[in-house]
């Protein structure tokens, strides 16, 4: 008889808890609707805890300023912005194409290359100098710098694209540019000549190396001949290396393998990396393959790489799908390491372009410009700030580049530099 009085026993208890269970989800949602005890204290709980949490994510932030490259609405043409971390615009510039380069001077241009007047052009490539210049590529076309008070100062038709890169150690910029005709070395007719450009502060062409003979000297000629498809013909014509960026190895950094004035440069269409000697063009690193249409490989304190992998699978992966990384590449080993993007909170995708950069403190700075949108994460992976380029139809306007700017580089240079330029 004692078995049976065990079993109600059990089912009372079970639809004992079953009710309060029910009751208890009631209350619990009657009393966040009318705001009744226990949601005042557990609001002042969560509200603490993300108060903390806010400061530790303020804490880890680099405060400095902002550049942006993004996109104009109704144009090609772009702007470029110095914001500070809450979206201010603290300095900017307007370059026009038809403006530095009016329609009786852009004859010079192909004429298939060439905006039609008004379409304006957009920057591909920019880096501020020490006097708050800048110098920038309207895509394709040509090299220009601009003084913080908007005045032209000097432009170079160079088909400069993509990249620009300051160096401080000899005081000259590099630019990735393009040899006006076509290369003509056998198997290779029509074939794009991409270079390394260096130019003066001035404007002035100190140097131009041929990415096609760079790859030839060192035996890589294979490398040229990837996009042939025939079995009977080794021929290739139009974009077959895809330059997309330049920069220099620094005096203050340290490496077992780069000495000061290596020069990086990065080949998307082939998914290459490339290290080489400024004197005798020897490459001394290397990495193809490793990445799938990368962007804005640099150089690491320590003498690594650190690069933009857009990892663009489309059309087989859908743009909601899609994922790309910062990575860092070991320079004596090839070892990858994945910084950011590989997890659900930092993840990010752009198909084409984007750039990215390891700030003084860490943390990562990555423009992804399909997206239209600037991102601040940890050295961790965290994310801690977030700019979007909004446009007018509800959706961001690309953004074309952004740089962290040095400490020294605050609001007050900025007003002290514009305060000279005429009314």
């Amino acid at each position: 008889m004692k078995q049976p009085l065990k079993i109600e026993r059990a089912v009372f208890l079970i639809c004992a808890c079953l009710i309060i269970t029910g009751l208890s989800y009631l209350y619990g949602a009657y009393s966040f609707r009318a705001k009744l005890f226990p949601y005042p204290q557990l609001s002042v709980v969560y509200s603490t805890a993300a108060e903390i949490l806010g400061r530790k994510s303020n804490l880890l932030l680099d405060r400095g300023l902002v550049l942006i490259v993004h996109a104009l609405p109704g144009t090609s043409d772009s702007r470029v912005d110095i914001i500070d971390r809450d979206g201010n615009s603290i300095h900017g510039w307007s370059p026009r194409w038809d403006e530095i380069w009016p329609p009786a001077e852009a004859a010079f241009f192909n004429k298939d290359v060439r905006p039609v007047p008004g379409d304006g052009m957009y920057l591909h490539g920019i880096d501020l100098l020490p006097d708050g210049s800048f110098v920038a590529n309207f895509e394709h076309l040509g090299s220009f710098r601009m003084d913080i008070c908007g005045r032209l100062m000097w432009k170079k038709e160079n088909l400069g694209h993509h990249a620009v890169s300051y160096d401080p150690q000899d005081n000259t910029i590099w630019v990735t540019a393009e040899n006006q005709s076509p290369s003509t070395v056998p198997g290779m007719s029509n074939v794009r000549d991409w270079t390394l450009q260096q130019l003066s502060l001035d404007g002035e062409v100190l140097r131009d190396i041929s990415v096609i003979e760079i790859l030839k000297k060192n035996g890589l000629t294979g490398l040229l001949h990837l996009a042939s498809l025939q079995n009977d013909s080794v021929a290739v014509w139009g974009d077959t290396l895809h330059l997309n960026d330049v920069g220099i190895f620094p005096d203050d950094y340290d490496s077992r393998v780069f000495a000061p004035g290596d020069i990086l440069f990065s080949l998307r269409n082939i998914n290459g990396i490339f290290v080489v000697d400024p004197d005798t063009l020897e490459i001394k690193f290397q990495s193809v393959g490793q990445v799938l249409r990368q962007h804005d490989p640099d150089f690491t304190p320590d003498g690594d790489i650190t690069v933009f992998d857009n990892n663009n699978l489309q059309p087989t992966v859908e743009p909601e799908n899609g994922q790309s990384y910062i990575l860092r590449i070991d320079s004596e080993t090839n070892e990858i390491e994945t910084l950011v993007g590989d997890r659900e909170d930092n993840r990010f995708f752009t198909a084409i372009m984007g750039t990215h950069q390891v700030l003084p403190n860490g943390n990562i700075l990555v423009n992804s410009s399909g997206e239209g949108r600037v991102y601040e994460f940890s050295s961790a992976g965290e994310l801690l700030w977030r700019w979007s380029s909004l446009g007018t139809n509800g959706s961001n306007n690309r953004v074309y580049g952004a740089i962290g700017l040095p400490a020294e580089m605050d609001a007050s240079f900025f007003e002290e530099a514009a305060g000279a330029c005429p009314e």
